[in-house]
């Protein structure tokens, strides 16, 4: 399947030009760049194979650590790879050390470690698009999420018999929380990333924050269910990623 291979693997010689151009003009062609979100899904899916083995926490952290070099190995250390890869692995040594990793920290470190490396990077609109948009996310995500948060409590408080209905429908609210979360995560990415869109590609997309919302539910299952069908092939599971790529 082309579009589950671009989002596990970054691989997008399978679609043809009409799926990617859609995917540029709303702003979400980040999801067929292997990035954090992918190594946060497999760091998901190992964690709980691990917890079921009974590997406590550090140890675990040192099977991450391994999974997560050896993949930015065979990704050819690619910046976008690097960059999630080195904050996640402070973030490891960090659980081995007994200490806590910040986030603004080990992207600088990531960053610096990088620019080292290749000084060229720092003229790259792909580094800066991902350092950026990880930096905006990290600084802005929070107080945003408090301010929708905060403008939908207010909404609230004028539709007492409403609330008092969908108080008992927690689901509901469960998905509204997590709908504000990637909003806000989406407009502090978009907001970062903005100066760097309008110099080197002169646009902006307004797209963004509707498809993001609207895609991240069928992406990330695809991203699951694409990863459990590479290790048990079964009809149910290849049948849910046709679904899945249809719907994204």
């Amino acid at each position: 399947n082309p579009l589950a291979r671009a989002v596990l693997f970054g691989d997008r010689e399978g679609m043809d030009e009409h799926e990617q151009t859609l995917f540029q003009k709303t702003g979400m062609t980040h999801i067929l760049t292997f990035s954090g979100t992918h190594f946060a899904a497999i760091a998901a899916m190992v964690t709980m194979l691990l917890s079921w083995v009974g590997l406590h926490r550090r140890q675990t952290a040192a099977v991450l650590l391994a999974i997560t070099f050896g993949i930015m190995a065979l990704m050819g250390f690619v910046p976008s790879v690097s960059r999630a890869g080195i904050m996640l692995l402070i973030s490891y040594a960090g659980v081995l050390l007994f200490r806590q990793a910040d986030g603004l920290t080990s992207l600088f470190a990531a960053g610096f470690v990088l620019c080292a490396l290749r000084p060229y990077l720092i003229e790259s609109t792909g580094f800066l698009l991902t350092f950026l948009s990880t930096l905006g996310i990290l600084l802005l995500a929070g107080p945003l999420s408090s301010l929708f948060a905060g403008g939908m409590k207010g909404q609230k408080a004028q539709k007492g018999t409403l609330k008092k209905v969908l108080h008992y429908i927690r689901p509901y609210w469960a998905l509204v929380g997590l709908s504000v979360l990637l909003a806000a995560v989406t407009v502090a990415a978009t907001l970062a990333t903005a100066p760097v869109l309008l110099l080197s590609f002169g646009e902006l997309s307004t797209l963004a924050l509707p498809a993001n919302l609207l895609t991240y539910f069928p992406i990330m299952a695809l991203m699951l269910c694409s990863m459990a069908s590479l290790l048990l092939p079964l009809p149910p599971l290849l049948w849910a990623v046709e679904g899945l790529e249809q719907l994204s």
